[in-house]
């Protein structure tokens, strides 16, 4: 998997940027270092520091050790997670594990979006612990096996080769390694077209030092003859093939003759956390000039889960951690809309870090951040259905991806899913169900939220095989809310009389004419004012018409203040011609 963002046009390799700290510290155990990272304002929480006091861990400690204890502390279940108050021994586990992400993360070039102090910072701030314990908790951190690394490398294509002579015949693969693994070479295809050959072609290498490691690339030349034109990688010795023993039950086919156009190297130092999509120079192994680019996207991972179901338990708390953490100062009178509302670049850049060390795949990590997000929603109304919709969309193909996972985190964390999908369908059938406590003709996020649950409710019956129908719940609520309305028209007064109808006219072909638009966004083939149409002919024949024949009566029959009412009564008349011609049109071939 890579990252689609680049750096800034024209740029080659990104050179290590200012927020590189050498991977040296990390093994520094001066209190020099650790004083640097364990200042704390304020009170020091002694309950944490009593929950840590208790742990010991060798000197060489393995990620299993930390399942170990985070199985036997709490959450049995991944609903615990959503429901149950995080444990003090928790807390100081979240905080282990996390300073060893950020301390794995030091071998390369650092965040494009913030610094490693400032992760340490932010650590500190959604799980203060007293300086004694920050000091145990680096130490411990200092002290776990390191993850496996691999490095993911796309060679996508190359731009602009310079040639001193072109032949016909000749075709362009690119080698690959590792500077301190270089038996563990991989080839592209050779392809056509010298001048711009494209390969897209992905490849997982091991990384031993990811600190003085380098991606070595080569572009070599094959001349194969006209009647081999259709040349083929498969002539590549593999390296079973190469390491074959020479009893003559294997025998590797014979290279084609090859030729080293040029070279490029990275260094896996200079690569962000979040990976880089860049060209870099193809270089001429004679001289050292520049004889074209290439076009490759990179990226450092690990190369298995560490914690499995364990690791995915720590990332959906931190993501706890960190939302509850945004939602505590964000502005009560915004709607959340957008991810910088919920989560800061530095929370976003712990939580992809912890799921790069921790192995947790990317369907996992979307996933969760909709469970969590979800389930805050429920009691905080700042987050908008837009949002919510959204990070359901992403669910829809990620969901898919879980038969990949090992059978107890797919079960698990599918049934949580659901369970979360179909509190949210039935929270945006709830809002139907009062569609007109909604000003849909005045305010734009009533409208938002309508057409997001609309939306959401057709998505969620997909995922959980659903039936549930908001057309037949918008009639049933329209029809509720006609009957309410023919009720609460004044009795006695004609001039109250008419005021509340005029406004409840002018106001219904406003609420119609908003909700047939939005409706039509997700149902193209339906409109609220035919759903509600029988419902709307029976107030209109019986309700509306019974008035206007009173007020009508009303007025012939009176002899003060007619003038106004005359007035007014016209003003009545000329909102309902508009609200019935307004129905016609959207019902055409229905009469009323």
């Amino acid at each position: 998997m890579f990252i689609s963002n680049k750096p800034t046009p024209g740029t080659i390799v990104a050179s290590r940027n200012k927020y590189f700290i050498k991977n040296s510290l990390l093994r520094d155990g001066s209190s020099n270092y650790l004083a640097q990272f364990c200042s704390f304002e304020g009170e020091t929480i002694s309950k944490l520091e009593t929950a840590t006091s208790g742990m010991t861990f060798k000197d060489s400690s393995s990620i299993d050790e930390i399942n170990e204890k985070f199985s036997s502390l709490q959450y049995g279940e991944f609903t615990d997670i959503l429901d149950k108050d995080i444990s003090d021994e928790i807390l100081s586990l979240l905080y282990i594990i996390s300073v060893y992400t950020i301390n794995n993360c030091k071998a390369t070039a650092g965040s494009k979006n913030c610094s490693f102090p400032e992760l340490y910072q932010y650590l500190d701030q959604i799980i203060p612990l007293g300086n004694k314990n920050k000091i145990q908790c680096f130490e411990w951190a200092a002290n776990l096996k390191p993850p496996d690394f691999v490095l993911d490398v796309k060679i996508v294509e190359a731009l602009r080769l310079k040639w001193k002579k072109y032949l016909e015949f000749s075709r362009l693969y690119c080698k690959m390694w590792v500077s301190s693994n270089p038996e563990q070479a991989k080839f592209t295809n050779p392809v056509d077209l010298p001048i711009n050959p494209v390969w897209n072609e992905s490849y997982r290498l091991k990384v031993k030092n990811p600190e003085g490691d380098a991606l070595v690339i080569e572009i070599r030349k094959v001349i194969v003859k006209k009647r081999n034109h259709h040349f083929q990688k498969q002539q590549f010795p593999s390296e079973a093939e190469a390491a074959s023993s020479s009893d003559g039950t294997k025998v590797a086919q014979k290279q084609p003759e090859d030729y080293l156009f040029g070279w490029s190297e990275v260094r896996l130092s200079d690569v962000f956390c979040e990976g880089i999509d860049t060209w870099v120079p193809v270089k001429s192994i004679k001289n050292g000039r520049t004889k074209g680019y290439l076009h490759i996207v990179m990226k450092i991972g690990i190369s298995k889960q560490n914690g499995e179901i364990y690791a995915l338990k720590r990332h959906l708390l931190l993501i706890h951690l960190c939302v509850e953490d945004c939602l505590k100062v964000v502005d009560c009178e915004k709607m959340i809309s957008t991810w910088e509302q919920i989560v800061s670049p530095t929370a976003s850049t712990l939580l992809y870090l912890h799921s790069v060390i921790e192995g947790v795949p990317i369907c996992e990590d979307v996933i969760s951040w909709f469970i969590v997000i979800n389930h805050v929603a429920v009691n905080n109304r700042i987050i908008s259905a837009q949002f919510i919709h959204d990070l359901l969309l992403g669910c829809e193909k990620n969901i898919r991806h879980l038969s990949c996972v090992k059978c107890s985190i797919d079960c698990s964390l599918e049934m949580v899913f659901k369970m979360e999908v179909e509190s949210l369908n039935k929270r945006c059938l709830k809002l139907i169900e009062n569609l007109h406590d909604l000003d849909l003709a005045e305010n734009k996020s009533h409208r938002n939220d309508f057409e997001y649950s609309l939306r959401i409710i057709q998505i969620s019956n997909g995922f959980l095989k659903l039936r549930n129908d908001p057309v037949s719940v918008m009639k049933s609520e329209g029809q509720r809310w006609l009957e309410k309305t023919a009720e609460n028209v004044p009795a006695l007064v004609p001039s109250d009389k008419i005021k509340y109808l005029i406004e409840f006219t002018e106001c219904t072909k406003d609420f119609l004419d908003a909700a047939d638009r939005i409706i039509g966004k997700v149902y193209p083939e339906i409109s609220y004012t035919t759903a509600i149409y029988e419902h709307l002919d029976k107030y209109f024949q019986k309700d509306l018409k019974d008035n206007i024949n009173e007020i009508a009566l009303e007025l012939i029959l009176m002899a003060d203040e007619k003038d106004q009412l005359l007035m007014d009564a016209l003003r009545l008349f000329e909102s309902s011609k508009n609200l019935l011609f307004y129905v016609n049109k959207v019902t055409k071939d229905q009469k009323f």
